[in-house]
């Protein structure tokens, strides 16, 4: 599996809770640990992207949530171009300098 950045795992949980969602489908979406699920939610509480509603344990990405997942879309789209780019050039071998002709009659 491939490094996440913070942003992207943020994301995913926000993507999960825009119609609500339990810790349970939170941590299944986010392929995360239930430490590392304390810890993000702990997180994105703190700086308002996600909610907890009322009685049940659900969660909802809140306004402010749904500006970080427009945001956080527009970056990906302008990276994209780049990264497949980067990732599609094949390495390039060292060559070794020929000789010149003079070189070669000495």
């Amino acid at each position: 599996m491939k490094y996440r950045s913070r942003a992207e795992i943020i994301a995913t949980l926000l993507k999960a809770g825009v119609r609500g969602a339990s810790k349970t489908k939170l941590m299944y979406s986010a392929m995360l640990s239930y430490e590392q699920l304390q810890a993000y939610l702990k997180f994105t509480q703190e700086k308002g992207l996600i909610v907890q509603d009322g009685e049940l344990p659900r969660y909802t990405t809140t306004a402010k949530g749904m500006r970080f997942l427009e945001r956080y879309a527009k970056i990906g789209h302008l990276l994209t171009p780049v990264e497949k780019a980067v990732e599609l050039k094949a390495p390039v071998k060292p060559t070794s300098p020929k000789p010149s002709p003079a070189a070669e009659a000495q």
